[in-house]
C-alpha cells in the first residue's frame, strides 16, 4: 500500500494517508477528473479462525 501510494503522489497525483481499518488499509487517491477512488488492501488476520461447525 505503502508503495502504490508513493507512486501515486510521485506521478503528481492527490492521494490521502493510509488508515488502517480492522480488516484493511485504505486511501482515498482522485482520477483525472478528479472523482475519489478509494484503494483498499486486506489486512493479515491476527487471530486464528475457528474451525468449521461439526455437522452430521
Amino acid at each position: 500500500m505503502c508503495e502504490a501510494r508513493e507512486r501515486i503522489l510521485g506521478a503528481g497525483w492527490p492521494v490521502g494517508e493510509i488508515e488502517t481499518l480492522p480488516a484493511q488499509w485504505t486511501m482515498t487517491a482522485r482520477d483525472p477528473d478528479g472523482r475519489p477512488v478509494d484503494v483498499r488492501a486486506h489486512r493479515p488476520r491476527t487471530t486464528t479462525p475457528l474451525p468449521p461447525p461439526v455437522t452430521g
